[in-house]
């Protein structure tokens, strides 16, 4: 059990980012980031040097695209050529050739595991034997050994940055959206460093939630005990621009996740359909016109067809096209049935003067069932 109130300080091994490493017994290091687009090297220079004199000690900068990590050169050519030693750390999202070019002009490349090779998150549930989800893995290693060499040859430290907000569909299509999959896409990615021997990495957790955050770290910690990796931790203190900016990306998630309930349970209305529509049309046989027939039948087949895709309107359109054909020859089924007039929807049985749609009643011949093809069941055969 962890004791609150006796801890001591976990111990890793060291990693060298510049002339300022960090990790072991080193002391806590302190590290800011630049607002300013850094494609503007004259700024750019500028604000790094007031976070060097205001006690920052690595100064982290974006890198959108590959001109971005070009310009580092002339940034950090700058800074020294006015005495500033500073180590520069290059943020990457997505694209890992900004990485590798960013690696040979700063001291540190940081790395997002959940899109550095996987395609950015779509909300699909992904299905993978061990054999595919195994090629997978190796998908990322073929793209991730590369960077890995260009920081050995240019000494550049890495960080691996997991985001709560970006795990990827593969990931969470096996793990969930949980601190567990944010554990796993890390572990995936510090598992290829060890066996390249590249050991000059840093960690990261990042998720908007603090609860969330404290327990991934602390797994990700023990994960890692547990296959003796010792790599220090990047911690994050944040500030009121950092509130409002979490307050921000909840309600951003909010509104994702509104989207994804959407589209989860327009998908399940589609597919109840098919499901409802397949059976009674199996049920009813030869007892269905064929003409009718035919168009339930198109229709149900078109939406087979868009539940394909992931267009959510389509899916909903299809859905509602299906649902009213199905519902006409339905009507049309319980009429045959019930020339007296019973409503779509009641029992064909029921009495003649009663008003409910969703009786159960029989008439003066007690309670009586129809199976699907509407025809009457004996109340012990039901």
């Amino acid at each position: 059990m962890t004791d609150l109130f006796n801890y001591e300080r976990r111990a890793t091994h060291e990693v060298q980012v510049g002339a300022t490493p960090m990790g072991a017994a080193n002391p806590i290091r302190i590290q800011s980031m630049t607002n300013t687009p850094t494609r503007d090297t004259e700024a750019s220079v500028a604000q790094a040097k007031r976070i060097i004199d205001a006690g920052g000690e690595y100064v982290r900068l974006t890198t959108q695209g590959v001109a971005e990590a070009e310009n580092l050169r002339n940034i950090n050519a700058a800074l020294r050529s006015q005495g500033y030693l500073t180590p520069l750390v290059a943020d990457v999202h997505f694209n890992p050739k900004v990485a590798e070019v960013a690696a040979l002009y700063a001291e540190k490349v940081r790395i997002n595991p959940g899109n550095y090779v996987d395609a950015a998150r779509t909300f699909k549930h992904l299905e993978y034997t061990d054999e595919e989800y195994a090629r997978e893995l190796e998908k990322i290693r073929a793209r991730f050994v590369p960077l890995l060499d260009i920081c050995k040859a240019n000494h550049t430290a890495l960080r691996i940055g997991v985001n709560h907000g970006s795990l990827s569909d593969r990931i969470m299509s096996r793990y969930g959206d949980t601190p567990e999959g944010m554990v796993e896409s890390c572990m995936e990615f510090l598992r290829i460093c060890v066996e390249q021997n590249f050991m000059n990495v840093v960690i990261s957790i990042k998720a908007s939630n603090t609860v969330i955050m404290v327990r991934t770290v602390r797994l990700l910690v023990e994960q890692m005990e547990k296959e003796n990796m010792a790599f220090p931790l990047k911690l994050r203190k944040v500030d009121a621009n950092e509130i409002d900016k979490a307050v921000r990306e909840a309600q951003e998630y909010a509104a994702e996740d509104a989207k994804r309930k959407e589209e989860i349970d327009t998908r399940n209305q589609g597919d109840q359909m098919v499901y409802q529509t397949e059976r009674t049309l199996e049920e009813l046989g030869d007892k269905v016109d064929a003409a009718e027939k035919a168009e339930v039948e198109s229709k149900l087949n078109e939406l087979k067809e868009t539940l394909k895709g992931s267009d959510t309107a389509a899916i909903k359109a299809a859905t509602e096209a299906l649902t009213q054909v199905f519902y006409k020859l339905s009507e049309k089924m319980y009429q045959q049935a019930n020339p007296q007039g019973g409503q779509p929807g009641a029992n064909p049985g029921c009495d003649p003067n009663c008003q409910s749609n969703d009786c159960s009643k029989g008439g003066d011949n007690g309670q009586q069932y129809y199976d699907a093809d509407y025809t009457v069941v004996d109340d012990d055969k039901k």
